[in-house]
């Protein structure tokens, strides 16, 4: 799942939901959601590349890519974790509730907002 179609589904999510402030209410909770044009994986040593962040180990084992639709990065009471999207689990499913940060049944994940596109959008304008 690309990028563009996270955001879109975000954006039809924050609209069905009836406390959207919430996500204002709990920031440190918010899992951040990279779409499939935002990261590469390497299996043999076990990691994930994330836009400006860069190379990530991963404690559990990377899955194959070519199963992996998106990824996401959330501090939890362990640190901070990275789950992986299956191909056809929207990251706004009850599946993805199981291991995503939920708070008062919803799901706290947002796109990672790319700051440079924004900043040159700022710029244009």
């Amino acid at each position: 799942m690309k990028a563009k179609k996270i955001k879109s589904k975000f954006e039809t999510y924050i609209d069905s939901i009836q406390k959207p402030a919430i996500f204002r209410k709990y920031p440190k909770h918010v899992a951040t959601l990279f779409g499939s044009d935002q990261f590469e994986l390497d299996t043999s040593l076990n990691r994930v590349k994330l836009p400006e962040i860069g190379w990530v180990d991963v404690y559990n084992p990377v899955p194959n890519p070519k199963r992996v639709a998106w990824v996401a990065l959330f501090k939890s009471q362990a640190g901070f974790e990275v789950a992986f999207g299956q191909r056809g689990v929207s990251p706004y499913s009850n599946e993805a509730a199981e291991f995503l940060p939920v708070v008062d049944g919803v799901i706290l994940a947002m796109p990672w907002l790319d700051i440079t596109k924004v900043k040159d959008k700022m710029i244009a304008t």
